[in-house]
């Protein structure tokens, strides 16, 4: 089975995970559903390393599943 983009990662957290999550990443759950889980913006380098930390802390998406989600070319630029 293929493994889950962030956007499934994310949103299949519960609530209070997700606030871990976000917490731990240096960012909001809100900044997350707003921006992150549909890649509208490109995390800057010290978020996207948070988003790394976070994920190995919470079993997500490795590395190089986060780079090919937020900077494919159907994200748009920040």
């Amino acid at each position: 089975m293929a493994e889950p983009d962030f956007k499934q990662f994310f949103l299949g957290l519960n609530d209070r995970q997700r606030e871990r999550f976000a917490k731990e990443a240096g960012t909001t759950v809100g900044y997350l559903m707003a921006h992150g889980i549909h890649a509208r913006k490109r995390p800057k380098q010290e978020l996207f390393a948070g988003l790394v930390k976070a994920c190995v802390k919470h079993d997500g998406p490795p590395e190089d599943k986060l780079l090919k989600f937020f900077y494919s070319n159907r994200a748009s630029a920040a």
